[in-house]
């Protein structure tokens, strides 16, 4: 049983430092494109260098979420330990082997849930300001941004820093 803990709490540091993450775990990545649709509004191709505005804003916006959300550890841990004491009252109607069983398998269920929660938590974040950005830039005159936007991806998409997801950007 304290294996399984141990995994759990080694699994959830390092899943923060992975540059992009899968499916619903995509927020807990370093690469903020990775959490972002990119369009236009007016069915145009979506230019080389919109694409580059939207990474350098992006990456911008996703160090100052870093610097004020709670850590990956924080989510799945207190997140866990309810789930954890849950479940091992309810084992305990059984057994003191149930409650520890039924805990414990809780306690890896409640992390992951906190992982999940963090990591739509920072999708969000990233997209939401990505996008007040980019229309505070276009309000102040950048008109290469016009009809430019991003929205939220909670599950992992095809963009990353380096490059666009593959067709986005007729060249």
């Amino acid at each position: 049983m304290k294996n399984l803990i141990l995994i759990a709490i080694l699994a959830s540091f390092a899943l923060g430092g992975c540059s992009t993450m899968p499916g619903v775990l995509n927020g807990l990545g370093s690469d903020p494109m990775s959490m972002l649709i990119v369009y236009r509004t007016d069915g145009q191709p979506i230019t080389q260098k919109q694409y580059e505005e939207v990474v350098k804003v992006a990456q911008g916006v996703s160090v100052q979420v870093g610097l004020q959300l709670s850590s990956s550890l924080e989510a799945a841990a207190s997140s866990g330990f309810p789930y954890g004491l849950a479940g091992a009252a309810g084992g305990a109607i059984e057994s003191g082997i149930a409650a520890g069983a039924a805990g414990t398998a809780a306690f890896l269920g409640g992390m992951v849930s906190g992982l999940q929660t963090a990591s739509y938590a920072n999708v969000w974040l990233v997209a939401d300001l990505t996008e007040v950005t980019l229309r505070d830039m276009e309000t102040a005159g950048d008109t290469k941004l016009h009809r430019l936007h991003v929205s939220a991806a909670f599950t992992r998409t095809g963009n990353t820093v380096a490059e666009p997801a593959r067709g986005l950007i007729k060249k």
